[in-house]
């Protein structure tokens, strides 16, 4: 048989969605035509079976260029395929854009080289649907998604610097719109900061009460360090944004063993511990108080049931006085707990007596003070004292007859006062070479009693 298209025309032009008939003229000289099958880009879209042969009412559902052919069928089986013709389908004229934006990733993010990502758009057509959405970085193809949501998965930042991401909706007429560009910024990995503890030195040991300053030095290869923290058993202390990084003032308030460790950032964010530093803490040797015993003094005398005061001082360097104690020979009389310290005693035998204090501090160290001898007498023997020698030169010696307060008096023949002083315990050495030789008078004294020695320097 013969066949050719009559309708459409070939190059004719459509929009897209018309709906046309395809029309043919098939004869058949020894014979009867029994079909004709009607063809796009070969594949079979139709048929007719009597004259005129024709496909009415197909759309032109799709934007681009199409061949249509017909082939007939006679009475006897034979067949015959017309010549193609061409025909061009366009987006309507009314067609609106699609519309398209990026929604990941964010405008200005950061990525490190190497990174894994997933570019995510939103697209849609108010006059139709979106056939596909592609995505571009620069100029080239990332890949494409048909189906909401759309997205293009498993995208690896090879590349440093700052990229640009798009992406361009096609609807189901084939008008295309691009996303705006979204920018972001892929980095070389950041290397971690370092950082070590320079003081105290590792297994260092200190006491209970020492305060100590931890020091730690810091550097950034690739940036710089925003901050170094300094940890104590893990907590943390205090932090130091400046070199040298340093914590000043930390005090060691318990005995153990501590854990001390630098922690630097740099301007990135990235971390690095130190090395553990570790120190033992000892509880601190104590230091024993001090005592003083004020009053009386040695050499003092008193009578029977007088009320005599004992006064001490006692201080303590490292703690607290607990209490301090008195004790006449070397018996506790009793004690004060507090500033001043001082007890009320009285003695009715007669004799000489030692008086002591012994201060006691909040750890149970303590001193004694020195001893000093008192008298207690109803009545007192007449002072005797040696002066030697006698005459003498430049030196002369007091011999008291026991440990007490003195005084001494050096005069003139005519009474002018050449020294005056007062002395401690039993003996005293005077110089006195520049004296002229000559009669003078020594006069000693107990604060109760005096005795007057002649004397003749040579």
């Amino acid at each position: 048989p013969a066949v050719a298209i009559t309708s459409p025309s070939n190059n004719s032009t459509f929009e897209a969605a018309t709906l046309i008939t395809i029309t043919a003229n098939a004869t058949d000289a020894d014979g009867t035509i029994t079909r004709v099958e009607f063809y796009r880009n070969g594949t079979k879209i139709g048929e007719d079976t009597t004259a005129p042969f024709a496909l009415a009412n197909y759309s032109l559902s799709t934007i681009g260029t199409m061949n249509l052919t017909a082939r007939a069928t006679d009475n006897k089986g034979g067949r015959t395929t017309s010549a193609a013709i061409n025909i061009n389908v366009v987006a309507p004229a009314n067609n609106q854009l699609p519309t398209v934006a990026v929604t990941s990733p964010a405008h200005n993010s950061f990525f490190t080289l190497g990174d894994v990502i997933t570019v995510k758009a939103n697209a849609s057509d108010a006059d139709g649907n979106i056939a596909k959405v592609e995505f571009f970085v620069g100029s080239t193809k990332l890949g494409e998604d048909t189906t909401a949501p759309y997205e293009v998965a498993n995208v690896t930042l090879n590349n440093a610097g700052r990229l640009y991401l798009r992406a361009v909706a096609t609807d189901n007429y084939g008008a295309k719109t691009n996303s705006a560009n979204i920018g972001i910024t892929v980095e070389l990995p950041n290397n971690p900061p370092s950082v070590s503890v320079i003081s105290p030195a590792n297994g260092a040991k200190y006491f209970t009460g020492d305060v100590i300053s931890i020091n730690a030095e810091a550097s950034d290869t690739d940036g710089t360090i925003a901050k170094v923290e300094f940890y104590v058993n893990s907590a943390k202390i205090g932090e130091d944004t400046t070199a040298p990084y340093q914590f000043d003032g930390y005090r060691f308030n318990s005995q153990g063993n501590y854990n001390i460790r630098a922690v630097a950032t740099d301007d990135d964010g990235a971390r690095t511990n130190s090395a553990i530093v570790q120190l033992a803490v000892d509880k601190k040797p104590n230091k024993s108080p001090n005592a003083n015993l004020n009053s009386p003094k040695g050499g003092d005398r008193f009578k029977s049931g007088d009320i005599i005061t004992i006064e001490a001082d006692a201080i303590d360097e490292d703690g607290t006085i607990a209490k301090v104690e008195f004790f006449v020979n070397d018996s506790k009389i009793g004690e004060a707990i507090e500033a001043p310290y001082q007890l009320n005693h009285i003695i009715e035998q007669e004799g000489t007596y030692l008086v002591s204090v012994r201060a006691i501090d909040n750890e149970g160290g303590y001193n004694y003070s020195l001893s000093e001898e008192i008298i207690i007498a109803n009545s007192f023997e007449e002072l005797t004292v040696m002066v030697y020698p006698n005459p003498f030169v430049n030196e002369l010696n007091i011999q008291a007859p026991f440990n007490g307060s003195y005084t001494y008096q050096l005069t003139t023949a005519t009474g002018q006062t050449l020294l005056y002083e007062g002395f401690e315990g039993k003996t005293k050495k005077i110089s006195i070479n520049s004296l002229p030789p000559g009669l003078y008078f020594l006069i000693v004294s107990d604060y109760q009693n005096t005795v007057t020695k002649t004397l003749v320097k040579k």
